[in-house]
Order: C-alpha cells, then sequence, then structure tokens
C-alpha cells in the first residue's frame, strides 16, 4: 500500500519595498549667502544642522570665555589671535556649506529645511550677537574706544583704538596714575580719558606745571612738551580730593580740558581702566610700533 506524498503549501514572501528618502535641490550661491544672514545658517542650509550649532556654539563661546578668563584685556597679540580664530570660523562657516552644495546637489529633505526656520536662525543670531555688542562692557567686562583728541598725547595719540577693562573698579580702588574711561555728572553719555593724579585724601596742586601730590613733586615722564608762550592751566590748587572721588589730568597739559575745570570726578562715574593701544591711526607717528603699547602704570 502506497501513501501518497502531501503536498506542501508554499508561501510566497514578498519583499518590502524601500522608499527613497525625499531630496531637495541645494545651490551654491544661496549656502553661501545664508552663511551672511545668520551665524551656522549655511549648514543648516545644506542640511548639516550639527556643524551649525556647533559654528554658533564656537563663535560665542570662544568669545565669552576669552572675555570672562581677561584674556581680552590682558594685550593686544591676545586681542589680534581672537580676531583671528573668530575670523577663521566666520570664512569657514561661510566655504564649507557652499563645497557641500556643489558635491552633494540632491541633499536629504529634513524637517528643519523651511524658510521659517531659517529666518528665526537668522534673527536669533543676530539679535544675540548685537545685545552682546551693545552691552559687551556689563557682561563681558570690556570695551574699546577710540580717543579723537591729543588731550592725553604722546601717551594716546589721537586717532588710536584703546582697550578698557569695565570690571576693573568693581572689584579694586582707582589708583595714581591709573588711565580711566568716565562720565562727567553734567555731561551724561559722554566718555573722556584722563590720567588719575589723586585719589581719596590727596592734596594735589601744580606750581609752574610741576605738579605735586601731599607736597612732593610727582615725576611724570609721559607728558607732552609744553607749548611755548602758552601757560595754560600750569598752575592750580592746591585741592583736597574727597571720598568717592579722583583728580584727573591729560597728559597733554596745555590742550586738555580736566579737573583743572571740572573739578574731581566721582569714583562711581569711572566706566573703566585703559588696558593698551590695539589699533594706531594716527598720522605722524609709526602707527605699527605702537600697537601693543601698554597704558597701565
Amino acid at each position: 500500500m502506497t501513501q501518497q506524498p502531501e503536498e506542501v503549501e508554499k508561501t510566497v514572501v514578498e519583499s518590502p519595498v524601500v522608499e527613497a528618502p525625499a531630496t531637495r535641490k541645494v545651490r551654491p550661491v544661496l549656502a553661501f549667502f545664508a552663511g551672511w544672514f545668520g551665524i551656522g545658517l549655511g549648514y543648516v542650509y545644506v542640511g548639516r544642522v550639527r556643524l551649525g550649532v556647533v559654528t554658533l556654539v564656537a563663535t560665542f563661546g570662544i568669545w565669552t570665555f576669552s572675555a570672562w578668563t581677561r584674556l581680552i584685556v590682558s594685550k593686544a597679540s591676545t586681542l589680534w589671535l581672537l580676531a583671528a580664530i573668530l575670523l577663521l570660523i566666520s570664512v569657514t562657516s561661510l566655504v564649507h556649506p557652499v563645497v557641500i552644495a556643489v558635491r552633494h546637489r540632491d541633499a536629504p529633505k529634513r524637517n528643519y529645511n523651511r524658510w521659517w526656520v531659517y529666518g528665526i536662525w537668522a534673527l536669533g543670531t543676530f539679535a544675540l550677537a548685537i545685545t552682546l555688542i551693545d552691552h559687551r562692557a556689563q557682561f563681558f567686562g570690556y570695551e574699546p574706544f577710540r580717543t579723537p583728541t591729543e588731550s592725553m598725547a604722546p601717551t594716546i595719540e589721537r586717532k588710536e583704538f584703546f582697550m578698557t577693562d569695565t570690571w576693573r573698579y568693581k572689584h579694586h580702588s582707582p589708583s595714581s596714575g591709573e588711565i580711566v574711561v568716565f562720565e562727567r555728572p553734567a555731561e551724561p553719555g559722554i566718555k573722556y580719558v584722563k590720567r588719575i593724579v589723586g585719589v581719596p585724601g590727596d592734596r594735589v596742586e601744580a606750581r609752574d606745571a610741576v605738579l605735586y601730590r601731599n607736597g612732593e613733586a610727582v615725576a611724570e615722564p609721559y607728558l607732552h612738551a609744553l607749548r611755548p608762550y602758552i601757560a595754560y592751566g600750569r598752575t592750580f590748587g592746591p585741592t583736597l580730593v574727597g571720598q568717592g572721588q579722583v583728580f584727573v589730568l591729560g597728559d597733554y597739559r596745555d590742550n586738555s580740558l580736566d579737573s583743572r575745570v571740572w573739578g574731581p570726578i566721582p569714583i562711581d562715574h569711572l566706566h573703566g581702566r585703559a588696558e593698551y593701544i590695539w589699533l594706531s591711526l594716527s598720522e605722524g607717528v609709526d602707527r605699527w610700533s605702537r600697537i601693543g603699547i601698554s597704558l597701565r602704570p
């Protein structure tokens, strides 16, 4: 008796169809201009949002670190090095997205590739940068200035840029010899730069262009030469500097409005201490050799 073979049912397994991810055309020129409108936005446009975030964090992180560690007010060479690093990051974030766009014209379409995302990124980074720049004296403790006059020559020549430490007098009392930026109570918003020659308790006077502090002549090798036939303010005082005040003078004594006219300046009106010259556009001097000159006493 023979046994019929059982029929084996065959199950046909269908392979699932894998859909290709959606793509979008990216244009190198748009990748370039996106980088101009927002820090790291060029990377976002070409679908590399992580690189965009890294660029954004690196830019503001280096800026913040250099300010809070006081590197930015230490010396001019450090400032220029930091500026070069930030410039390198900026150029890379402009050029690299263009290279990516050229090599990968068909990029995967991401959820963040929307015009309104680009707008938020651009406006957000712009607003953050402007806010930090406008309030760098408070947030970061530094502020650059340019002097438009010769009142502090030859220490600071006209059209020279110098850096100030705006946190200096939060932790230290002002000292004679320091160059300070300040506002007069009578002229809020207008900043001046002069040298402190007297602190609270000092008795300051001048006789025949020689400064005396507490009865002793003060050596001032930094002074500008006297103008012939002009005796402006070469004799004044004596003035007792009160508590919470400093007496300030310009280094070009024949060409400076200062405490000889205004009287002592309140300490709480000091904006910061001048640290160094970081750029010189002054005529008649060796501009390159002026860069990096320390202004600390």
